[in-house]
């Protein structure tokens, strides 16, 4: 399973880069506001035991010859708490899909004809660590699921900050500010805080 997620997987947790590059702050450096709004969608989402979410993304390889390729694609999670989770990944060039039912991790990668299957534990929270430590596995999007329970994750965040000059951005006709969180891994996640009277989405 790690072979066909290889390609696919971190990559789905990087939000689509800006027209404009912003200079990141210097290493380690952690904002409060924005681990506070992440503690806060962590928060919100564990109250859930149904949701679904769709991220767009864009992947950029990086060559010798310093020239950049660009390739995007989609991720959709649908999350039936405790044991139950469904993501699809489609970029251009391959589609994996990863299903859990509270007894096995399954992938699919339907245009290689290929599919995978190991046995889970019986909640989320346990089968993404299984699949992380033991089959060095890492889903896409699952900080969205994990957050505000596992302290290692947290601790992995190396710096936070706001991803646009002015600090605010609009989203569906709200002002809504984007915080970017980047771990050991080299994956940005860049959920978007809203007012709680209104709905919230990930950029």
């Amino acid at each position: 399973m790690a072979v066909l997620l290889a390609g696919g997987v971190c990559a789905a947790s990087v939000s689509a880069a800006p027209a404009t590059p912003i200079a990141a702050p210097e290493a380690e450096e952690r904002d409060a506001d924005t681990m506070a709004a992440l503690d806060a969608m962590g928060a919100a989402l564990r109250k859930l035991q149904t949701f679904s979410v769709r991220a767009a993304f864009t992947d950029e390889d990086v060559l010798t010859t310093g020239q950049k390729i660009q390739s995007g694609g989609t991720v959709d999670i649908k999350v039936r708490r405790p044991d139950g989770f469904v993501i699809d990944t489609r970029t251009e060039h391959n589609s994996r899909t990863i299903f859990y039912d509270g007894k096995n991790l399954s992938l699919l990668a339907p245009a290689l004809g290929l599919y995978g299957t190991m046995p889970a534990p019986a909640t989320i929270a346990a089968t993404i660590a299984t699949a992380s430590e033991d089959y060095g596995i890492e889903l896409p999007l699952v900080d969205l699921i994990s957050w505000g329970t596992d302290p290692a994750l947290i601790a992995r965040v190396t710096s936070a900050f706001t991803a646009d000059r002015s600090g605010r951005i609009a989203a569906r006709n709200m002002s809504c500010a984007r915080k970017m969180s980047t771990g050991k891994s080299g994956c940005a996640r860049a959920p978007i805080r809203c007012p709680a009277r209104s709905s919230s989405r990930r950029a």
